[in-house]
């Protein structure tokens, strides 16, 4: 049974998928049994997966082979693979982790709407895509998880069938088409010159030639729009302005996702090159600023915490790609911790105020933050919580999101003290604009209209915020158990599926 966990926690969700629309004719009761069962399952097996890779290493499972780890004389894995090390295991757990606590939230903020099933298919489809960006041991199954979860939140941002959900939706698509012909043509150009699509059989041959770097230039743009950073942030607020928040925070960790299978292929493919890691840094400077700086002049509460959502990925691609250039000392493997720890806290700590935010519109039908006033005198504990989300968010003390910022400006100062300083300001601005949207949507007035939060969201959030407060507290302990494992595999690439 434990060496097919990796293809069970990737079959789960799909075959979930297909089933769910032939459970609608069982009522809303079995169908949430099975979405709930599906998804929970998952979650488990992956917990084990981790605990396997803890005490056994790296897994590698090889799909349509007789034997799952059946290896070639060279001691390469044949035909298409999966692989799980410390860093995919932990990762795969907190992901479905969330993706479970999101069901369970939008059980009641999207009760409402009558064409749920499509939503839920969709919704596993694109776990299945993040699990495949994961666990992905050749460029052939990457690109195949690259279609599966561009198309599923194209459908996802669609969902309220309105105009404008159309329309983003479709270009959405158009820009994500491009996106899947520079990963396809960058995947072409290795095939032409090696002839595998494995990316450990690659590692090993690779030459590091004028083409393989126009590969990697090709490959790095898709998954960089994928993520959603600088500079190809540009669709994530229109996206996100017309989502359902349930596909948001879906999206977030899909972003996240991507930002892990980057630096997969960057170190474990291609191995460390300071050019491209000082440009992924100042990418990452990019777009920590130009996610505050669009975030100032929007009203839209949506838009406003996707351009801080950029922000926030520009924090995690600072930490690693600076732990790439300090690779050789002990800052370095300083500087990864902290990004990856940063991970983790920015599902948390942004997906917290999303859920807040989805409250606020389920009850006032509203997206303008000028047209909401007064939400914390009949509603303070959303307010206490939505005010412990921006402190964690700006790095605040003594919240989860302190404990990974502080790891990533005390390291980053060793390679150049700017970048901490930048980092410092940037918190500080993203602070000042949440006080404001904190200050407009809970002070002032108190509204009229009064309607009950939904049980399961309010539980949800209460979670999200245990977990951050946990995190903040004890993070010697998350980091022993989660992160330096994960940061020792991503930065250990020779162990990397070539075993």
């Amino acid at each position: 049974m434990t060496s097919h966990l990796i293809i069970l926690i990737i079959a789960i969700p799909l075959l979930g998928a297909f089933l769910l629309p032939l459970l609608n004719k069982f009522g809303k009761r079995i169908k949430y049994f099975w979405l709930a069962t599906v998804l929970g399952l998952t979650d488990i097996f992956s917990f084990f997966l981790y605990l396997l890779i803890i005490e056994k290493g790296e897994v590698v499972y090889t799909l349509g082979a007789k034997f799952p780890l059946l290896v070639s004389p060279q001691g390469f894995p044949i035909r298409i693979i999966l692989e799980a090390d410390a860093l995919s295991g932990f990762l795969s757990f907190i992901f479905l982790s969330i993706i479970f606590l999101i069901f369970i939230y939008s059980l009641k903020i999207l009760s409402n709407y009558s064409f749920l099933d499509k939503f839920y298919v969709l919704y596993l489809l694109l776990t299945v895509g993040i699990l495949g960006f994961l666990f992905t041991g050749d460029f052939f199954t990457l690109f195949v998880f690259y279609e599966i979860s561009s198309i599923t939140t194209a459908g996802l941002i669609a969902f309220f069938r309105s105009e404008e959900c159309f329309k983003s939706a479709f270009h959405y698509l158009s820009l994500f088409a491009v996106g899947s012909l520079f990963l396809l043509f960058g995947i072409g150009i290795l095939y032409s010159e090696y002839g595998f699509l494995n990316m450990g059989i690659i590692a090993k041959v690779l030459q590091f030639s004028f083409l393989d770097k126009v590969a990697l230039s090709l490959i790095a743009s898709s998954l960089l729009l994928k993520a959603g950073v600088f500079p190809f942030y540009f669709w994530k607020p229109e996206a996100y302005k017309v989502s359902p928040i349930s596909a948001i925070l879906l999206s977030i960790i899909s972003s996240l996702s991507a930002i892990y299978i980057l630096f997969r292929i960057f170190l474990g493919v291609f191995g460390v090159n300071l050019i491209f890691g000082w440009i992924l840094i100042l990418f990452s400077i990019f777009s920590i600023f130009m996610g505050i700086f669009l975030a100032i002049k929007e009203n839209n509460i949506k838009k406003i915490l996707a351009y801080l959502a950029i922000s926030e990925l520009g924090y995690i691609i600072l930490g690693i790609s600076s732990g790439i250039v300090m690779l050789n000392n002990d800052f370095g493997f300083k500087a990864i911790q902290g990004g990856l720890f940063h991970m983790v806290n920015d599902i948390l700590d942004i997906g917290l105020l999303f859920l807040i935010i989805g409250v606020v519109i389920y009850i006032t039908k509203s997206k303008n933050v000028l047209e909401i006033r007064g939400f914390g005198h009949k509603y303070p504990w959303l307010a206490g919580f939505f005010l412990l989300g921006v402190f964690a968010i700006s790095g605040m003390p003594p919240l989860n999101g302190f404990a990974s910022k502080i790891i990533i400006y005390e390291s980053v100062f060793h390679l150049s003290p700017v970048l901490t300083i930048i980092g410092i300001l940037g918190s500080i601005l993203i602070l000042a604009i949440l006080i404001k949207i904190f200050a407009i949507i809970f002070l002032g007035i108190s509204p009229e209209k009064y309607q009950p939060v939904p049980k399961t969201a309010m539980a949800v959030i209460f979670v999200f915020a245990i977990l951050m407060i946990s995190i903040g507290l004890f993070p010697g302990q998350f980091t022993s158990f989660f992160i330096n494992p994960a940061a020792e595999a991503l930065v250990s690439q020779q162990n990397y599926i070539c075993k």
